[in-house]
């Protein structure tokens, strides 16, 4: 019943959710790839490229029961989010930059998040021969999905730009809860086998966000980057877009065990990179920033 409902539900909550991105956007959040090429490009890059590498790497090194290895690999491959927009500005990182990344992301995500979703089904699903994305249609889907409400957020902002302004804190509110909803509702879905689940999936819920939060950083070091550039890129690169991982497992791969994962993985972010980020606060308080 919950799994059904979960169906149904979803693809409206991750048109809310980016419909709710947009209103944050404009055009030079696009354009900032070209003003900033570095930098965006380093965060990006790292997060189409280097996290689905490791998360892969990951599963074949430590293994997971197959629906959990499956979950972890599309997580990853579902990078930013609203989520992550929120953390930045919070964390006084660069908020126009992780705007920027998710932006940029989530139209590159269309083409590869259903590449690298098939790679791991192709791996770890013992059922592969059946249970796969048609990448034309998957692709449709997630444009519909993404570039049509991102779309309309940012249109909306344009013409009503102060309305939006006296709005976002409540639809910011109303994004964090439906991604609350979400994740309770798959726990509900799965809650037979949610303490199994668990155990399995915890470790490796750790090392991911510890890596991923470390990989950001440490890559956006190695390019020179400021430290405020560093600590958004590293926030980009741990906060994964939980909602759209949820989405591809129970709407279009009709699997809600593959969003397990996910689920257990934004809990375990937020405290890896919450206290990373009060850590970088007062760093910053410290040096009179």
């Amino acid at each position: 019943m919950a799994e059904n409902l979960l169906k149904v539900v979803m693809p409206a909550s991750i048109f809310f959710i980016m419909m709710a991105m947009g209103l944050e956007l404009t055009p030079r959040d696009f354009k900032r790839v070209f003003v900033q090429p570095r930098a965006v490009l380093t965060g990006v890059m790292g997060q189409i490229l280097l996290l689905p590498a490791f998360a892969l790497g990951l599963v074949l090194a430590l293994p997971l029961p197959n629906e959990l290895a499956i979950g972890l690999v599309i997580l990853a491959a579902c990078p930013g989010g609203a989520m992550s927009n929120v953390i930045s500005y919070l964390a006084r990182a660069d908020t126009a930059l992780s705007i920027s990344m998710t932006a940029i992301s989530s139209v590159l995500n269309i083409v590869s998040l259903p590449l690298l979703a098939n790679l791991a089904l192709e791996i770890f699903a013992e059922d592969a021969g059946q249970v796969r994305l048609p990448l034309g249609m998957t692709m449709g889907q997630l444009a519909l999905l993404t570039l049509i409400p991102v779309g309309m957020g940012m249109l909306i902002h344009a013409k009503r730009p102060d309305a939006v302004q006296r709005a976002l804190p409540m639809i910011k509110k109303g994004a964090t809860t439906v991604f609350i909803l979400i994740v309770v509702g798959l726990f509900a879905a799965h809650s037979e086998h949610l303490v199994d689940y668990i155990s399995s999936a915890l470790m490796h819920a750790v090392i991911v966000g510890v890596a991923s939060t470390f990989m950001g950083y440490g890559l956006a070091r190695v390019v020179a980057l400021p430290p405020i550039q560093r600590i958004t890129i590293a926030v980009e690169f741990c906060i994964q877009n939980v909602a759209m991982a949820t989405l591809v497992a129970v709407s279009l791969l009709e699997k809600g065990e593959y969003g397990i994962f996910a689920g257990i993985y934004g809990i375990v972010c937020l405290l890896v990179i919450l206290p990373t980020i009060s850590l970088y606060k007062r760093r910053i308080e410290a040096r009179g920033g």
